[in-house]
Protein backbone atom coordinates (compact mmCIF):
# COMPACT_ATOMS: atom_id res chain seq x y z
CA UNK A 1 0.00 0.00 0.00
CA UNK A 2 1.50 3.29 -0.71
CA UNK A 3 1.34 5.68 2.39
CA UNK A 4 0.14 8.99 2.44
CA UNK A 5 2.03 11.63 3.12
CA UNK A 6 1.84 12.42 6.31
CA UNK A 7 2.43 8.69 6.81
CA UNK A 8 5.45 9.43 5.01
CA UNK A 9 6.17 12.78 6.81
CA UNK A 10 6.16 10.68 10.73
CA UNK A 11 8.36 7.83 9.02
CA UNK A 12 10.88 10.68 7.83
CA UNK A 13 10.73 12.04 11.29
CA UNK A 14 11.31 8.76 12.80
CA UNK A 15 14.26 8.20 10.77
CA UNK A 16 16.18 11.01 11.31
CA UNK A 17 15.39 11.41 15.01
CA UNK A 18 16.92 7.50 14.97
CA UNK A 19 19.90 8.74 13.27
CA UNK A 20 20.65 11.01 15.66
CA UNK A 21 20.31 8.54 18.10
CA UNK A 22 22.31 5.86 17.06
CA UNK A 23 25.39 8.38 16.80
CA UNK A 24 25.12 10.48 19.57
CA UNK A 25 22.65 8.75 21.43
CA UNK A 26 18.70 8.81 22.62
CA UNK A 27 19.43 12.32 24.74
CA UNK A 28 20.89 14.25 21.74
CA UNK A 29 18.20 12.82 19.60
CA UNK A 30 15.47 14.16 22.09
CA UNK A 31 17.45 17.83 22.32
CA UNK A 32 17.32 18.24 18.50
CA UNK A 33 13.82 17.14 18.36
CA UNK A 34 13.03 20.06 20.36
CA UNK A 35 11.63 17.48 23.73
CA UNK A 36 12.73 16.82 26.63
CA UNK A 37 14.37 13.86 27.96
CA UNK A 38 14.44 11.22 30.81
CA UNK A 39 16.52 8.38 31.03
CA UNK A 40 14.15 6.35 33.41
CA UNK A 41 13.54 3.70 32.13
CA UNK A 42 15.27 3.06 29.03
CA UNK A 43 18.82 4.72 28.82
CA UNK A 44 20.09 5.09 25.98
CA UNK A 45 17.99 3.24 23.91
CA UNK A 46 15.03 5.87 22.47
CA UNK A 47 11.59 5.34 23.38
CA UNK A 48 9.42 7.04 20.90
CA UNK A 49 5.49 7.36 20.18
CA UNK A 50 4.04 8.20 16.58
CA UNK A 51 0.56 10.28 17.36
CA UNK A 52 -1.38 9.15 14.73
CA UNK A 53 -5.35 10.15 14.87
CA UNK A 54 -8.09 6.98 14.48
CA UNK A 55 -8.35 6.02 10.57
CA UNK A 56 -5.06 7.49 9.97
CA UNK A 57 -3.40 4.34 9.17
CA UNK A 58 -1.47 2.85 12.74
CA UNK A 59 -1.16 -0.61 11.82
CA UNK A 60 0.30 0.47 8.62
CA UNK A 61 2.60 2.83 9.77
CA UNK A 62 3.79 0.58 12.66
CA UNK A 63 4.55 -1.93 10.16
CA UNK A 64 6.39 0.01 8.21
CA UNK A 65 7.81 1.69 11.79
CA UNK A 66 9.49 -1.82 12.88
CA UNK A 67 11.47 -2.11 9.69
CA UNK A 68 12.57 1.95 9.84
CA UNK A 69 13.80 0.93 13.13
CA UNK A 70 15.51 -1.90 12.21
CA UNK A 71 17.77 -0.17 9.39
CA UNK A 72 18.27 2.89 10.98
CA UNK A 73 19.04 1.93 14.86
CA UNK A 74 20.03 -1.72 15.23
CA UNK A 75 21.07 -2.36 11.42
CA UNK A 76 19.39 -5.67 11.60
CA UNK A 77 17.12 -7.19 8.88
CA UNK A 78 15.30 -9.55 11.63
CA UNK A 79 14.07 -7.48 14.33
CA UNK A 80 12.00 -8.31 17.49
CA UNK A 81 8.64 -5.85 18.52
CA UNK A 82 6.30 -6.12 20.83
CA UNK A 83 3.14 -4.75 19.61
CA UNK A 84 0.49 -3.68 22.81
CA UNK A 85 -3.05 -3.24 22.47
CA UNK A 86 -5.65 -1.61 24.81
CA UNK A 87 -7.92 -4.21 24.11
CA UNK A 88 -8.68 -7.71 22.57
CA UNK A 89 -10.68 -6.36 20.23
CA UNK A 90 -7.80 -4.16 18.56
CA UNK A 91 -5.63 -7.08 19.35
CA UNK A 92 -7.70 -9.12 17.18
CA UNK A 93 -8.28 -6.27 14.44
CA UNK A 94 -4.26 -5.86 14.17
CA UNK A 95 -3.33 -9.69 13.76
CA UNK A 96 -5.75 -9.78 11.16
CA UNK A 97 -4.76 -6.83 9.18
CA UNK A 98 -1.24 -7.91 9.77
CA UNK A 99 -1.79 -11.22 8.38
CA UNK A 100 -3.64 -10.40 5.16
CA UNK A 101 -1.57 -10.09 2.07
CA UNK A 102 -1.25 -6.65 0.76
CA UNK A 103 -2.76 -4.93 4.04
Amino acid sequence: MKLKNYQEDALKALRDFLRVARVGGAKSAFEASGYGYRSDPFGEVPCVCLRIPTGGGKTLLASHAIVCMAKEWRDSDAPVALWLTPSDTIRSQTINALQAPGH
